[in-house]
């Protein structure tokens, strides 16, 4: 894959004078009130930033250093990401020591030594084993809605795309954000709907296919899930 140098270039110097304004905002707030008004912006602004390292190196460096197409799947190849993605913290001193503690057991795990840190815990009686899944999918569904409304797909459209995606029938996928309050927490809701309302500004003027499609992945990701406990 070819590299736009002037493109990446002028996409670096956006993204400084980005990070730039960005600190001179939070420097005038202190404490949670700067957390909450400006810890999206710092999500999307450290995103678009790993996205434009990803560019600068290009498809097939990138690919290699990730290990992409591990002869183990994705339990091969996941320490090579989580190495990658605690090296973005290493220059400010905050790397998470649990970082270093999951990719030595995802080593252990792909080479047959029994989970630890992953080991599962005892569910409380009469609860699904995939009840923690269950619920985050069907926030997938939750959150869509809130950006097909923001992106402005007319409401009975953006139903049947989430409807059709999920599998199921609106009627039921409705309930699912008062499931999810009350099995995820309110405020977990609340965050994930706010954080996808956000980052949905990424789709402005884009082709609606594109829209369908990661929506039907994340559909896919709930019905494998839900086929996945079928079988047990």
């Amino acid at each position: 894959m070819s590299v736009d140098r002037i493109t990446l270039h002028s996409q670096l110097d956006a993204l400084i004078d980005r990070a730039a304004f960005l600190r001179a905002q939070i420097a005038d707030e202190t404490g949670q009130t700067a957390v909450e008004r400006y810890e999206v912006e710092a999500h999307l602004a450290a995103r678009d930033g790993l996205n434009l390292i990803a560019r600068a190196l290009g498809g097939e460096v990138h690919a290699l250093a990730v290990r992409a197409g591990h002869p183990e799947g994705a339990l091969g190849s996941l320490p090579y990401w989580l190495r990658l993605a605690s090296s973005f913290f290493d220059p400010l001193g905050v790397t998470d020591p649990s970082v270093a503690d999951l990719v030595w057991e995802l080593g252990a795990v792909s080479r047959g030594d029994p989970p630890r840190l992953l080991a599962a815990r005892d569910g409380q009686k009469g609860k699904r084993r995939n009840t923690y899944r269950r619920l985050n999918h069907q926030l997938d569904a939750v959150a869509w809605e809130a950006v097909l409304k923001r992106l402005a797909i007319d409401s009975g459209e953006a139903q049947t795309l989430i409807a059709t995606a999920f599998g199921g029938e609106w009627d039921t996928i409705r309930k699912w954000k008062k499931a999810c309050e009350v099995g995820l927490g309110t405020q977990t809701v609340q965050r994930v709907i706010y954080w996808a309302v956000a980052a949905a500004r990424d789709w402005e003027g884009r082709p609606l296919d594109e829209l369908v499609h990661q929506l039907n992945e994340d559909g896919a990701r709930w019905l494998a899930e839900e086929a996945a406990n079928a079988q047990k």
